[in-house]
């Protein structure tokens, strides 16, 4: 059995889908992701949560407040409901964050040095994965 993909346009098409929305629609678009991006900062709370109870816990509730964002966003695309994007796009960012967090505090728990590589190594995959789905979504 054959398995066939479909590409997503790219280049002029897609200009042309980007020129035709109205200006409310890109405002609702970036006050969505701005609050995904406040999500994502607020690193502090899993900062405090890893000292207490450490990284694994910490990136399962991380983990699990992405999934429950993610969730909420795809219950929400069928009405478009602007409140449920938001908040779902919130614990995205929020759930994202605490796993970058746990993430990069292991790789300094456990290498010799402390910092170096291990920590650059963690930032560059998540500046990759980043990369690659961007990449996935415009092609």
């Amino acid at each position: 059995m054959a398995v066939t993909t479909t590409r997503r346009a790219s280049g002029p098409t897609s200009r042309r889908r980007w020129a035709s929305l109205t200006r409310e629609s890109l405002v609702f678009v970036q006050v969505v992701a701005s609050f995904g991006l406040l999500g994502t900062n607020l690193n502090f709370i899993f900062g405090k949560m890893r000292d207490r109870v450490g990284a694994g816990w910490t990136g399962l509730l991380a983990t699990a407040l992405g999934f429950g964002g993610y969730f909420i966003m795809s219950a929400s695309t069928k009405k478009a409901d602007a409140w449920s994007l938001t908040v779902g796009l919130f614990l995205v960012g929020l759930g994202n964050g605490g796993c970058f967090l746990a993430a990069l505090s292991t790789s300094i728990a456990v290498s010799p040095t402390g910092s170096g590589l291990p920590v650059s190594a963690v930032a560059t995959a998540m500046g990759l994965c980043i990369a690659i789905t961007v990449y996935i979504q415009t092609t």
